[in-house]
């Protein structure tokens, strides 16, 4: 729905609210690529700080999921033999990885449950 909230809004040039509607989506799921694609639409249309701010905000979950991706055969070798960190530091970083990608979790399926 927010979607086409979105996608209205812009072609009927009320920019103010495509904006809100591009906060939500990015929100709900700020991995989704289209959500960039979005806001690039959105240049020289809307304030420059908002852009910032949501791209911020997409650029820091694009971070944590290339953290914690790797290539195909990489990830089917970790599913087998996924030897435990060698340092205390490497087990730290893994440990703050898994924080972030739980709480990541956490924040959008609470946000799922309230907007039921």
């Amino acid at each position: 729905m927010l979607i086409r909230l979105f996608d209205a809004n812009f072609n009927s040039g009320f920019f103010p609210k495509a904006c809100e509607a591009l906060d939500r989506l990015v929100d709900i799921d700020s991995y989704d690529y289209r959500c960039q694609e979005r806001l690039e639409r959105l240049r020289g249309h809307a304030d420059d700080a908002f852009l910032r701010r949501v791209a911020g905000r997409m650029s820091r979950s694009a971070d944590v999921q290339s953290r914690n991706t790797a290539p195909p055969k990489a990830q089917a070798s970790q599913q087998f033999e996924a030897p435990p960190p060698a340092t205390d530091e490497g087990r730290k970083m893994q440990a703050l990885d898994d924080l972030i990608v739980q709480t990541e979790i956490f924040l959008q399926y609470s946000l799922h449950c309230e907007s039921s």
